[in-house]
């Protein structure tokens, strides 16, 4: 193999190796937005629940033994 061949095989193993891993961070960011839009759904599920049971309670009032601050 001439130094010109082996050149271009290591610049055609280069080249491979960039592509791979760019494909590999783009499947890194895909995850990682659902991972971010998963926990903003959990946070609005979160504070939907809170507000829920603020909402119970003040409707409880004093009529529950239980009620009171949290």
């Amino acid at each position: 193999m001439h130094d010109d061949d082996l050149a271009r095989a290591g610049s055609d193993a280069a080249d491979a190796l960039r592509l791979s891993l760019n494909a590999r961070r783009a499947d890194l960011e895909t995850l990682a937005t659902g991972v971010r839009q998963t926990v903003a759904l959990w946070q609005e599920h979160e504070r939907a629940m809170v507000s829920l049971l603020d909402g119970i309670d003040a409707s409880l009032g004093d009529a529950s033994p239980t009620a009171g601050p949290r």
